[in-house]
């Protein structure tokens, strides 16, 4: 009869290792690594391809609310848009403008003098745009959180600077840049679908399992 201690070391040992580990040889993928012909899963660079699982794309989302002249004009601007975008990319040498969309949005507005003159009112306010920056196959494996990164590292006064210096030819002013939000990385398949990148966890049940197994090894050696 093997011993109860023996019995319960195996199982600590069994239960020490990881999930992501314990399926390497059995064909998925592991830590970046295919097995059998499956796909590499990229969680912070660029998509991942191969020949038995689907695609799957790093997605990089968020928002930057601006302060501007005309409002409405400036969101059915696609040159505003584009200037903004080119603004995004040049934080990180990694990102490429061909990466990202934007779409804007008016959040609030309202209307003032122009020059003291009492007569000619002009609008300003808020908007708000959105983008979405899908890292390619083929991009550093680093190159989602590098860009994340340098999002996140750019304070409100700096972001107001390259914006200005960008639109000043295109007939809009940033007055200010009033919020940046902190950006999300998720994964998405190829049809668009979002992936869930959450690992799974058998503490609980391979505690269960072995207060089971020791309880029955325990019966039997009586």
């Amino acid at each position: 009869m093997m011993p109860i201690s023996v019995v319960f070391a195996a199982l600590l040992v069994f239960a020490a290792v990881p999930p992501s580990t314990a399926n390497s040889t059995t064909g998925n993928a592991t830590d970046g690594n295919a097995t059998n012909g499956n796909s590499t899963n990229a969680t912070q660079g660029g998509s991942s391809s191969g020949t038995g699982n689907t695609t799957r794309t790093t997605v990089i989302t968020g928002s930057m609310t601006l302060k501007v002249d005309n409002p409405d004009e400036f969101c059915a601007n696609q040159s505003a848009l584009d200037a903004f975008k080119s603004s995004v990319a040049n934080l990180s040498d990694v990102l490429d403008v061909a990466w990202m969309t934007a779409e804007c949005r008016v959040s609030g507005k309202d209307r003032r003098l122009d020059g003291g003159s009492g007569r000619r009112r002009r609008s300003e306010g808020k908007v708000v745009i959105s983008y979405t920056i899908r890292v390619p196959a083929g991009a550093a494996t680093t190159a989602a959180d590098t860009i994340k990164s340098a999002i996140t590292d750019t304070d409100q006064a700096d972001m107001k600077k390259r914006l200005k210096e960008a639109l000043v030819d295109r007939g809009f002013e940033v007055l200010e840049v009033t919020a940046i939000s902190e950006p999300e990385v998720t994964m998405e398949t190829a049809d668009g679908a979002a992936v869930d990148t959450a690992k799974p966890s058998c503490t609980a049940s391979m505690a269960a399992a072995i207060i089971t197994l020791g309880v029955a090894s325990m019966w039997l050696q009586f």
